[in-house]
């Protein structure tokens, strides 16, 4: 629509400035520092993103290797990386979609991936640019509950929901204490 979300996602999780140029005014703050003062590495610790097109972010040809692969990077042991892996397959049951080819994934089980691979570095937010856009809606609810109900993102702040004709929406839940967050945008 050209409105902005994908910036928004970007510039909170680092992609603006660090990897994309351009005049940036104003500040993005993460856990109470600027994001322009972090190593692009550091925020990718602490920012699970799930871009609108799953296949921009891949860098691997099999499921299991994805979910692990931000994990890996962190450089996680491999008890810990394993261990990751089977909290979030069995949390968003994504079992039946292990140790498959992504290539012959559909669109929405490559979206599946994408969050699962955003979920299993455990990080204190969640940026989602339109995450339902290759889901069914009630699938793309069920993950969303997930991933604020489940002990990696602290729900004491109501989350509050705008929908607008079924998919359109707008959520954002942040606690008070600023220790965890979901930011998703989809129009």
């Amino acid at each position: 629509s050209g409105c902005g979300k994908t910036t928004l996602t970007r510039l909170i999780n680092g992609l603006i400035p660090h990897y994309y140029n351009g005049q940036l005014t104003g500040q993005i703050y993460l856990d109470g520092k600027e994001v322009k003062d972090y190593q692009l590495y550091q925020i990718a610790s602490m920012v699970g993103s799930v871009f609108q097109n799953p296949r921009t972010q891949f860098y691997n040809v099999d499921t299991t290797s994805e979910i692990v692969f931000g994990c890996e990077n962190m450089g996680l042991s491999v008890q810990e990386m394993l261990a990751r892996l089977e909290n979030t397959t069995k949390r968003l049951k994504l079992e039946n979609l292990l140790g498959r080819s992504l290539f012959a994934l559909s669109g929405g089980e490559k979206q599946k991936i994408a969050c699962a691979s955003a979920d299993a570095i455990y990080p204190n937010t969640f940026v989602l640019d339109e995450p339902s856009s290759k889901l069914e809606v009630n699938i793309m609810i069920q993950a969303a509950v997930l991933f604020i109900k489940d002990g990696n993102v602290d729900l004491s702040k109501s989350l509050r929901q705008l929908f607008y004709k079924f998919v359109k929406k707008i959520f954002w839940e942040e606690t008070y204490d600023h220790k965890k967050s979901v930011f998703s945008i989809c129009v």
